[in-house]
């Protein structure tokens, strides 16, 4: 005897509600609001290409070359961040350039 599967939701009672209760904080955000938005990642996680292509692209890429050092940080910030911030249309007054507290960082180089 043949039967038919009983279609079920994908999405349970808790999930509809959490998706609604998201939809409702964010309906009026605007672009520019989401251009903003922030990630947050476990350790170990990788990135995916969503993650790394801005709202505006990537900017400038530059290659690290065996274990990187203070002084090829500092050639890589020197070689590109400034027009990959120009280039990126963010007001300067709104860019975030954000460091950990690694050596190369601190340096008195960087």
């Amino acid at each position: 005897m043949a039967v038919v599967k009983k279609k079920k939701p994908l999405l349970s009672a808790t999930h509809r509600k959490r998706r609604l209760a998201f939809a409702l904080k964010y309906q009026n955000w605007t672009i520019e609001d989401w251009k903003k938005e922030y990630m947050w990642k476990k350790k170990g996680e990788g990135l995916t290409s969503r993650e790394v292509k801005g709202w505006n692209g990537v900017g400038a890429l530059s290659e690290v070359e065996g274990r990187m050092d203070a002084e090829q940080y500092v050639a890589i910030l020197d070689g590109g961040l400034l027009q990959s911030m120009e280039d990126s249309g963010i007001p300067a007054n709104e860019v975030i350039f954000q460091q950990d507290n690694d050596p190369k960082h601190t340096s008195r180089r960087a």
